[in-house]
């Protein structure tokens, strides 16, 4: 009954209706705009007096050159148009884009058009879809920045590009909205300020238009893109960034686009690890940005950032994604990611493939560093781009104090399995450098079985010193003050160490370690009962740290320099919700 209930709340019916229409008359429009080309193939388009140069750019960098592509070059060559992934990523021609012979691009480009727009089928084609033409027109013109075609070469492209743009003009994606709509917009506005042709300034107008509609509905308070996807959140940035210089001189309003970009900017660079590459949430491919090298211990949006001179941990306390648009969310409700002295130690496990039974694992719960409740998802995982009953974030907060900082939040992602809340409390040190992780569940159903992944990085080195302790190296190269070790607050969990796969890019896997914490002990009751616990600790000394917890209070203890510390955490047993008591040494 409650998937019955899922499927109404979450259905977006505007958007299903708008999807059937323009299913219904795609044939038609198809059929009038074959002949509105077989008409115009001989127009000759030009482009604007005053085009914007690469000077104009940061860094003297085109902003698209820093999108990475989903699938490496060399790998695409070799794949099948097996799945829709490939298919979009070929023809959206970003391949080209980062071609290190721009005229050999340029004749790959001039094959397609000779291909796609001098002989059109009768049916209509998937290389046509509004988003891929979206992401066409940006490459193209990028490249044309980059390194202009030949004189010979020119009109073809340009005409070519008119075609896409007005074919896009008609065929926003208002059914999906989200990224894809965003894109229709850059990219008319883009075409339109780039090309000198019938229309191109009503496409400007209705290209900025749309966007001055989406942003504030898609960009949060903190900067991040509602569908919380940091790898496509930073398309959008560059993108927009790329987009800015040409809408300068027109618009009046450019400075609330800058200021919408500058919030993106800050908010990638807040997330990303020291290394620069982004985390692995919900759908995320390796993207790499400048990261913030500044201290900073607090919320971003959903999720709450330590990050010191040591270690960068951040924790995702947000939902999975937007309700209204789940495409690229994964059951990773609590999840975390850690790197230690700049390198990455605890990754989730990355996003493989849009389709098969590779999409179901890399976006279940159990490919990321959460708890599961009898090896199920804390949300229905319908189709590819689809989730129906799904957990919500419900209680989240923090308590900083001079030794280090508490951060919990917790979920119902588990009610259906008669486990109402699922609380994950984490204490991070500032001097004695350690993490301490502990779930609590509220169990009414009769011995749930439990499971913790913490998912290592694939150029980590792990190794059994004693019974469920564990060394753990960054990388090989890492020896001394770079070990890390990890180990079990409670005796009676059961450690395995199993060998799962890591997606960095799409279709690309990498062999990794992922601890798994078991515990099958607990029993039915109305108070909160701890699941699992766990400390990594990689400073100098081993701080010796002892948790005792009973259903009024945690205490954590631990010493520096021979000096015992204490942290302590009650319960309000009416509601079963959270406060902290201060701590401090005594």
């Amino acid at each position: 009954m409650d998937r019955i209930v899922a499927l109404f709340f979450y259905h977006r019916w505007r958007q299903f209706i708008a999807r059937l229409t323009i299913k219904t008359f795609l044939p038609f429009k198809w059929l009038f705009f074959r002949c509105f080309l077989q008409m115009n193939l001989r127009t000759s388009i030009k482009i604007q007096d005053e085009i914007v140069k690469l000077q104009d750019f940061d860094l003297n960098l085109c902003p698209l050159l820093a999108q990475q592509t989903k699938i490496p070059a060399k790998l695409l060559q070799q794949l099948s148009d097996k799945d829709r992934l490939i298919f979009f990523e070929r023809n959206t021609h970003s391949q080209w884009l980062h071609d290190s012979n721009p005229e050999a691009a340029w004749q790959e480009i001039l094959t397609w058009i000779k291909s796609e727009i001098s002989y059109l089928p009768a049916r209509f084609p998937l290389s046509w879809h509004p988003y891929l033409i979206s992401k066409r027109i940006q490459n193209w013109i990028a490249l044309w920045v980059l390194s202009a075609p030949s004189e010979h070469d020119q009109e073809m492209i340009l005409r070519a590009l008119w075609f896409q743009a007005t074919w896009l003009n008609y065929n926003f994606e208002y059914d999906i909205e989200g990224n894809h709509l965003w894109e229709n917009a850059q990219a008319l506005a883009l075409a339109g300020s780039f090309l000198n042709c019938p229309k191109n300034s009503s496409w400007v107008k209705k290209g900025i238009s749309v966007l001055k509609q989406q942003i504030p509905l898609q960009i949060h308070v903190s900067g991040e893109h509602f569908e919380k996807s940091p790898a496509y959140h930073a398309e959008l940035t560059q993108g927009l960034a790329f987009l800015l210089p040409w809408i300068k001189k027109s618009q009046e309003n450019f400075s609330w686009f800058e200021n919408y970009f500058s919030k993106m900017k800050l908010f990638s660079s807040q997330i990303a690890h020291p290394t620069g590459i982004l985390p692995y949430f919900n759908d995320t491919w390796l993207t790499r940005v400048t990261p913030n090298q500044d201290f900073f211990s607090d919320w971003c949006g959903d999720y709450y950032i330590h990050r010191n001179n040591t270690s960068f941990f951040i924790f995702d306390a947000g939902n999975m994604g937007s309700d209204s648009l789940p495409a690229h969310a994964h059951c990773d409700l609590l999840t975390f990611e850690l790197s230690i002295r700049k390198l990455p130690l605890i990754l989730n496990s990355g996003t493989y493939s849009y389709e098969g039974k590779e999409r179901q694992y890399f976006r279940g719960s159990s490919a990321h560093n959460v708890l599961t409740v009898n090896n199920q998802n804390c949300a229905d995982i319908w189709s590819s781009f689809r989730l129906g009953r799904r957990g919500h974030i419900t209680n989240r907060g923090h308590l900083t104090q001079s030794d280090g900082v508490w951060i919990w939040s917790e979920h119902d992602g588990y009610a259906y399995l008669k486990v109402p809340k699922v609380l994950r409390l984490c204490f991070l040190s500032e001097t004695s450098d350690f993490l301490c992780s502990l779930f609590l569940v509220l169990n009414h159903g009769t011995n749930p079985e439990i499971k913790e992944h913490v998912h290592l990085a694939p150029e980590v080195q792990i190794n059994e010193l004693e019974t469920a302790f564990f060394s753990v190296k960054p990388s090989l190269q890492t020896s001394g003050d770079g070990e890390c070790f990890f180990r079990p607050l409670y005796p009676t969990y059961t450690v395995k160490i199993e060998d799962t796969m890591f997606s960095p890019r799409f279709y690309v896997q990498q062999r990794k370690k992922t601890l798994t914490l078991n515990n099958n002990e607990l029993n039915s009751s109305n108070e909160f009962q701890l699941a699992t616990a766990w400390i990594l600790n990689w400073g100098k000394t081993d701080p010796k740290i002892a948790l005792e917890f009973n259903h009024q209070k945690i205490k954590l203890t631990w010493y520096r320099n021979n000096q015992p510390f204490e942290a302590q955490l009650h319960f309000h047993q009416n509601d079963y919700s959270l406060f902290l008591s201060a701590f401090c040494a005594p």
